[in-house]
């Protein structure tokens, strides 16, 4: 349900959006290269990591965005792996993903915490 709320307010700004479970996530990358990836705070942290890693190895011009929660689980320990964080609040979502999006068009969005 998560997941799919998600999607729902990506797909407000007009963007394509997929959604899948994190099992199929580098087969989906693999036939769609998406420019942006979001994963979801209730990912464990090293499944987060791992997926991160492994985007970033085969496509290394995707950007991973990483949502949190008010209860932090140890993003600190998956923030190398990413290139942004943010709160699970949808404004902050959409803005956040637009400036991934535009860092491939030059704007150079900075890898930091929204806050």
């Amino acid at each position: 349900m998560l997941l799919h709320t998600r999607a729902a307010v990506l797909r407000t700004t007009g963007v394509e959006t997929l959604c899948c479970r994190p099992d199929a996530a580098l087969t989906v990358q693999a036939d769609r290269e998406c420019d942006v990836v979001v994963l979801c705070h209730s990912l464990h942290k090293e499944r987060c990591t791992a997926l991160a890693e492994a985007v970033h190895a085969a496509w290394p011009e995707t950007r991973i965005l990483l949502v949190t929660t008010d209860r932090a689980w140890g993003q600190a320990d998956v923030e190398p792996a990413v290139d942004a964080v943010t709160p699970s609040d949808p404004d902050r979502l959409i803005v956040r993903t637009k400036q991934l999006l535009r860092r491939g068009e030059g704007a150079g969005a900075e890898r930091r915490m929204d806050s």
